[in-house]
């Protein structure tokens, strides 16, 4: 490990800094190894300025933001995130991580009102205020917001149905039988929802896999999310075939994750699948085939 952090601390001294090593050390096990790294790594694989957001950070979050129109649904989504929480802190604690995260979230809306809050969005927010701070959380949250996030981020359910679909001709290239099952079941993809607007951090219990694989989503396309989503499925498929046809059943299953997964191997597979199918291929085939229809 020390002499991977020696290398990824030469990849970003480098001038102009060395993305194309990033992201191969994205890939490799344990990702960027710890906070204190991703901290420095994550805003460069995304060209996020935290420079810009040294002033941001703010005590007074209720008075700037109390009059906007999402902030009694965000503090609600604040108030409810308790679990994600680290274990055991201090009162005083959490009432500040809450107040950052109010604020990231609250000064991202705020400053780009074409984009519109969605319950999930606190999820990435929290995520990234526990792994690398209020002010490269800020930098990095505004950035997803206007980019990698952007679909989901709009006055309606449109975009985020259309990515959902992405999934589907990926298990039907992999797996026509288990794609069949999930059919006859009618079950959909919706299970599918939390796991693409949060980057699995809402399913995961572990805060270390939502913060390995942030390592990978950030280093690579913004559709990888799809290719896990796809990939968790896969690895399932089993148990889901031996599974009754049954639509309550079977999206109460799926929406489940096993907390045991091996992460590692996982984003393995969702690279594997990435390269397979490219994220062109995929938009294409969904804009020329109905595969609910299948």
């Amino acid at each position: 490990q020390r002499n991977k952090i020696r290398l990824i601390n030469e990849a970003l001294e480098t001038d102009p800094v060395d993305i194309r090593s990033l992201r191969q050390f994205a890939l490799s096990a344990d990702g960027f190894v710890n906070n204190e790294i991703r901290r420095k790594v994550w805003p460069k694989l995304i060209n996020a300025n935290t420079w810009k957001y040294h002033d941001e950070t703010s005590t007074d979050v209720v008075n700037l933001y109390k009059s906007h129109k999402d902030w009694m649904q965000v503090v609600l989504d604040v108030d409810r995130c308790g679990s994600r929480l680290p274990p055991g802190i201090r009162a005083s604690k959490r009432r500040n991580l809450q107040r950052q995260l109010l604020n990231v979230i609250m000064c991202v809306i705020s400053s780009n009102s074409n984009l519109h809050y969605y319950q999930g969005f606190h999820d990435v927010c929290l995520t990234l205020i526990l792994s690398v701070g209020e002010t490269a959380a800020l930098a990095l949250a505004n950035k997803l917001a206007r980019n990698h996030l952007r679909d989901f981020m709009e006055s309606d359910m449109i975009n985020t149905k259309n990515i959902l679909e992405l999934i589907n001709p990926i298990i039907i290239m992999e797996n026509l039988q288990l794609f069949q099952a999930l059919q006859e079941s009618n079950v959909g993809n919706v299970f599918a929802i939390s796991w693409l607007i949060t980057w699995f951090a809402h399913d995961f219990e572990d805060p270390a896999i939502s913060y390995r694989l942030y390592d990978f989503f950030l280093a690579h396309h913004p559709l990888m999310p799809v290719y896990t989503a796809a990939a968790m499925v896969l690895r399932r498929s089993e148990e889901i075939l031996e599974s009754e046809r049954d639509i309550g059943f079977l999206h109460a299953l799926l929406r489940r994750l096993p907390q045991d997964v091996p992460v590692e191997a996982l984003i393995e597979e969702s690279m594997a699948l990435c390269q397979k199918y490219s994220p062109t291929q995929l938009t294409k085939w969904v804009k020329t085939v109905n595969y609910r229809g299948q």
